[in-house]
């Protein structure tokens, strides 16, 4: 009797003990993946440190964006990845990098706010997990890449001081597997480097366009003053400012005090019957206002001409800009532009770049009248003394 229960609580510890050791060995599985996950998740901040480090020291808006989308890749162990930022005049998205996808139709593609997965993300500011594309309505696939080949999607938006300014998008997460709440957290987190980045580069380089302009018109103002024919002076005006400026068209009036008229002297991209047949009143359109009130205006739309009185502009006009040329607060005549190219619109840095010129061939244009002045009075003197 002794030995058979000697024998069941044997059985007994030994079962035990299995049960024990089978725990035990999970329970080292478990801890195991966790400080494998761990090592991993480590290990992806670490590359978005580093990252972070890069991305904010580039002022290059095109080396920023191919190093954007490598790391989406690499940290989010993704196949593609694409960004679209909001163009500020359409209010549009228009793709500006991807990897994987159709680099041909990068910078063409454009999606409206709400449009597709990527469109909602950029209305709506939030981001977004798809486990199943096929099956979400919102999908579109602009960028050219096969439908069946992708799977899933994480979008997160990119924002500057609450403000949207684009979206970050990876797709196919490598293994078949879906994006997680932690890919989520850590797309996030490179969003939120790639956007200040960005607004950086764009700040940099609008601050490089607007010194290569200003150098541009203080070449051309030294320029002007060694110019001292009045026609020629006239269109050397008219080109620096169709091109800095990049407008359509635009032209150059001068006043006639006596009747209070502008003329057209020079001009591009208008008809010979219309040079030839303007003259316009004081007060009248938009030349006429600038040149009665000594002040610029800029018009970014035909809507916005209604605020002022007397103004009103030609049907094909979109946009348009207009400054006096004054010399001692006496306005001389007004320069105009028309239609920024591509679409655009002018802004108020356009307006302050073309008043500051303005200034500068207002005085050109005053000498030169001087000095042909000068030369038809010695003209005079010299057929009364022969």
């Amino acid at each position: 009797m002794d030995i058979v229960l000697g024998i069941i609580f044997l059985v007994i510890i030994v079962f035990i003990a299995s049960i024990v050791v089978r725990r035990e060995r999970n329970e080292r599985k478990k801890l195991s993946r966790s400080n494998r996950l761990l090592d991993e998740k480590v290990s992806r901040l670490m590359v978005l440190y580093q990252v972070g480090k890069e991305v904010s020291s580039s002022l290059s808006l095109e080396n920023l964006l191919k190093r954007v989308m490598d790391v989406a890749l690499k940290v989010m162990e993704a196949e593609t990845s694409s960004l679209w930022l909001i163009d500020s005049e359409s209010k549009e998205l228009v793709c500006r990098a991807a990897q994987g996808l159709e680099k041909e139709r990068i910078g063409k593609v454009r999606l409206s706010l709400g449009e597709g997965i990527t469109g909602w993300v950029a209305n709506e500011g939030q981001p977004q997990r798809v486990a199943d594309l096929e099956r979400d309505p919102r999908y579109k696939n602009p960028l050219g890449r096969k439908e069946s080949s992708l799977k899933n999607q994480l979008s997160v938006p990119l924002k500057v001081k609450g403000k949207i300014i684009g979206v970050l998008n990876v797709f196919n997460k490598v293994g078949g597997e879906e994006f997680n709440e932690d890919d989520t957290g850590l797309l996030s987190l490179l969003a939120s480097q790639v956007a200040i980045s960005l607004e950086n580069s764009r700040l940099y380089e609008a601050a490089e366009r607007k010194i290569e302009e200003v150098s541009a018109l203080l070449e051309i103002g030294k320029e002007m003053h060694l110019v001292f024919d009045l026609e020629e002076l006239l269109n050397l005006i008219m080109d620096t400012s169709i091109k800095t400026l990049e407008a359509d068209t635009g032209s150059l009036m001068l006043l006639d005090e006596e009747k209070e008229e502008l003329t057209i002297e020079v001009a591009r991209g208008l008809s010979e019957e219309l040079i030839k047949g303007v003259r316009i009143k004081m007060g009248e359109s938009v030349g006429g206002w600038v040149a009665k009130e000594g002040k610029p205006v800029l018009i970014p739309s035909i809507s916005y001409a209604l605020r002022f009185k007397g103004i009103r502009l030609r049907d094909d006009i979109r946009s348009a800009l207009a400054v006096p040329l004054k010399v001692k607060d006496k306005v001389i005549g007004v320069l105009n532009l028309n239609n920024k190219r591509k679409g655009k619109k002018f802004t108020e840095e356009d307006l302050r770049l073309l008043s500051a010129f303005a200034s500068q061939a207002a005085l050109a244009i005053e000498r030169s009248r001087l000095y042909e002045d000068l030369l038809s009075a010695n003209l005079k003197t010299m057929q009364a003394l022969a």
